[in-house]
């Protein structure tokens, strides 16, 4: 118990103890908390997690990483399909046309130097005498049909598990809509009962238990950012007086300045007067921002008012060019309002809410702008290493064949192998301004930064890695094939994005950076003076996988394997082997090296399969313009395929045929799952995660749980969540450890799990329901441990 007490007391002391930053680095890693004696385990002090409980094993069943949040586990199903789907494309296009290519023997025709094992794979093996068969057209269209019979069955089977996990789920996000476009003078009572009874569509009364307003915060994070600075000077320079009796030296070159302690402790005061002010005057109602978060008493009245009020992408596009569609009945008086289901409170970043639109888009044309630039930069490169190519084999073709030698031909093929680094080099730097750019757009939440930086890698990448090799490469048909063509310059580029990007993302920069500083710490006899101990254990806590690279990953490498699929079937073969090498490579580090990250919801998953049809449109117009160069008369069939892709993805014959489910009848509420009954097992809410109203909510919430649970169990949460409260570890962790299911709950969720649904599916869903056994694997292994594994928008 003194132990206990004792280590309690550094972690909150100024000076860090680097034993416990070890403990924590151990706590921080993925474990599995799904045991009985779990509370057996040594336990971190800041974080609460047990420190040597067991790893996942690397071979795990998927559905047991949901306690992760269900994006990981869908993130995993994405890359087993995009391999599957390699898988079919292999065998029913690419081996036969290979074979074929093969028994062609004709690639000496394009010139010398072209009798290489990578032309004799590709439709240039048939030479220039137009002799290409019909069939190999129509087996990547018949390929392409089976990719779309894929895509649908992949919407379907993840849409499936997701409506399944966020009917049975508990979070504050179950029950809460997110509102926008309020008056900043909005009245809370008036919009309580405006919402209570004008909520739902069927008029039904929906009880409101709270509304959590949100405000302009950003002068109030710079000034309590600038006092947090100011505090960890000052910690410093009294540890270093103290230890050398000595004032540290300010460094020019380091740009590290030291101000006295009577300076310091004046700039303290100072910020600390400049945010109490700016928070006084926020809570008086001077910064309000039109923006709120409602959270109801039951999950069916959240889940009903959402589906009635948000009205979808294509009527907010057309109510912003025209009042055409003006609705009386989604207004608020008067005035039309945004109303749709809520992120998850910790996924919402608060300070980004009070940017408006204008600011926003502004910032995004920097983003495409530094993008281009960057493409230029690539295209220009990559044009003159493939002219200075060019140049290399025309010399070699100059000379007497007694002259000539293979060195001279490894040159022109190395060639290809320098326009394939130089891609990849610029895929890094688009990369790196991409994520920086996007963060500085000040997205709303973690989930669409994340998409949003998905996105536009998965654009600026495709449009490096693929176009760029089009265009430098479109002087001539017979240019494709040659030893610096595109089919060299093809496979040289696949076959290093499947060895270096692993490679790569296992090297990370900023796990060197990581090594780096802990050893920069250690090694230096003052690496620990003035280090506080939540600092230490930020620097030993492993940095989490990298969400926003995971899905571009395999998309990218997927579009260029299927845009050359027809010209080069071999690139399938090395796009399978880079995916299967990336997958296991991602569960590795997630399992093994990562801490413990955010929850990842389904939102980006759902918003990554959007490029699965568009990668299928492209491989279809990609089959009819290789099939027209080569041989135009077997462009007709590709042809006709490829406009029934178009139509098939373009025409909204699913928005139309499919019957909208309303998920809020699929949720049996029950007394015990109201909110003012849960909300005693939730370590975040609305109200919590506000930077200014967290102080007063905490106490409110301690209260709640003093009420319900006796003196002695808020006592001892009191102590559990000191350092949550005080900031010193962050709410993730503590929604993580600190909720145990009751029995009667337990044993609701299983009969639920149960439960086989009969509604009819959405276009989202195919596979039948899990059964008892299924759901019972779901409760042990995440509810008994994390109510917050399932996050809608939280990363």
């Amino acid at each position: 118990m003194e132990e206990s007490k004792s280590s309690r007391d550094s972690l909150i002391n100024e000076y860090a103890d680097l034993r416990l930053a070890k403990k924590h680095n151990h706590a921080s890693m993925i474990r599995m908390l799904d045991f009985p004696d779990i509370d057996e385990y040594d336990m971190c002090e800041c974080c609460n997690l047990p420190i040597d409980a067991p790893l996942f094993p690397i071979t795990c069943p998927l559905k047991n990483l949901s306690e992760l949040g269900i994006g990981f586990p869908l993130y995993f199903y994405f890359t087993l399909n995009a391999m599957i789907i390699l898988a079919l494309a292999i065998t029913i296009a690419a081996i036969p046309c290979m074979v074929s290519n093969l028994m062609a023997g004709h690639s000496g025709d394009w010139g010398e130097g072209s009798e290489s094992w990578e032309i004799d794979l590709s439709i240039g093996a048939y030479g220039n005498s137009s002799s290409v068969p019909k069939w190999q057209g129509i087996l990547h269209s018949i390929c392409s049909l089976v990719m779309i019979l894929n895509t649908v069955q992949l919407r379907r089977f993840l849409g499936k598990k997701t409506r399944h996990i966020d009917i049975l789920s508990f979070s504050p996000a179950r029950y809460a809509v997110w509102i926008r476009g309020l008056d900043k003078d909005y009245n809370r009572d008036e919009l309580k009962t405006f919402l209570e009874d004008n909520g739902r569509e069927d008029g039904r009364f929906a009880e409101v238990y709270d509304i959590s307003s949100a405000y302009d915060i950003r002068s109030f994070q710079r000034a309590k950012k600038r006092y947090e600075k100011y505090q960890r000077k000052l910690i410093f320079t009294k540890a270093y007086f103290e230890k050398y009796r000595t004032h540290p030296q300010s460094s020019m070159i380091c740009c590290k300045y030291y101000p006295s302690q009577r300076e310091l402790k004046l700039q303290i005061e100072i910020q600390k007067q400049t945010y109490k002010a700016i928070e006084k005057n926020i809570l008086d109602g001077l910064k309000n921002i039109g923006v709120c978060f409602v959270t109801f008493q039951k999950k069916s009245d959240a889940k009903a008012v959402a589906e009635h009020w948000d009205q979808g992408a294509f009527f907010r596009f057309f109510h912003t060019l025209c009042n055409c569609l003006y609705d009386n009945r989604l207004s608020f008086k008067g005035k039309h309002i945004s109303l749709k289901q809520a992120p998850e409170p910790s996924d919402i970043i608060w300070e980004n809410l009070s940017l408006n639109p204008y600011q926003r888009n502004c910032r995004r044309i920097i983003t495409a702008l530094a993008t281009i630039l960057l493409l230029a930069g690539s295209l220009t490169s990559v044009y003159f290493l493939k002219a200075r190519q060019r140049e290399i084999y025309k010399d070699y073709t100059n000379k007497s064949e007694l002259n000539r030698t293979t060195l001279s031909l490894m040159e022109v093929e190395a060639f290809s192998l320098l326009v394939s680094l130089s891609i990849l080099t610029i895929n890094q730097l688009i990369d790196a301004f991409v994520r920086v750019l996007s963060y500085k757009e000040k997205h709303h939440t973690w989930t669409n930064f994340y998409k949003a930086s998905s996105h536009k890698l998965v654009i600026g990448l495709s449009l490096n890695s693929a176009i760029i090799l089009i265009i430098v490469n479109a002087s001539s048909t017979e240019d494709l094939f040659k030893p610096y063509g595109l089919v060299n310059d093809v496979f040289f580029l696949l076959t290093a994005t499947s060895i270096l990007n692993p490679v790569v993302y296992f090297f990370h920069p900023i796990w060197i950076y990581t090594l780096w500083r802990r050893g920069e710490v250690k090694n230096q006899k003052d690496g620990t003076l003035g280090l506080t101990q939540s600092r230490a254990n930020e620097i030993w806590e492993n940095p989490p996988i990298d969400i926003i690279q995971l899905y571009p990953n395999i998309i990218v490498t997927l579009i260029v394997a299927f845009i050359f699929a027809p010209l080069f079937p071999f690139g399938l073969v090395i796009a399978f082997c880079g995916v299967f090498f990336q997958y296991w490579t991602d569960k590795y580090l997630l399992l093994r090296r990562s801490s413990r990250p955010r929850q990842l919801g389904k939102g980006l998953s759902i918003s990554m399969q959007s490029w699965l049809p568009i990668i299928i449109f492209i491989y279809s117009v990609s089959n009819c313009y290789t099939q027209y160069i080569m041989k135009k008369d077997n462009v007709y069939f590709p042809l006709l395929f490829t406009s029934f892709v178009a139509w098939y993805f373009l025409f909204p014959w699913r928005h139309i045929c499919k019957r909208k489910i309303k998920l809020y009848k699929l949720i049996e509420d029950d007394a015990d799952q109201d909110y003012k009954n849960q909300v005693v097992h939730f370590y975040e809410d609305y109200v919590r995660s506000n930077p200014i109203t967290k102080k007063t909510a905490w106490e409110n919430w301690l209260g709640i749980i003093k009420k319900k649970k006796g003196k002695n169990e808020e006592e001892d949460m009191r102590k559990r969540i000191s350092t949550l409260i005080n900031g010193k570890s962050p709410v993730k962790n503590f929604a993580i450890q600190n909720y145990k299911l009751e029995e009667g709950r337990r044993s609701l969720f299983l009969k639920s799990s149960a439960r086989d649904f009969k509604k009819p599916n959405s276009d989202l869903e195919i596979s039948p329901m899990p059964r008892f056994s299924e759901g019972r694997e779901f409760s042990r292994r995440s509810y008994h441990a994390n109510p917050f594994r399932i996050h809608e928008n939280n990363p």
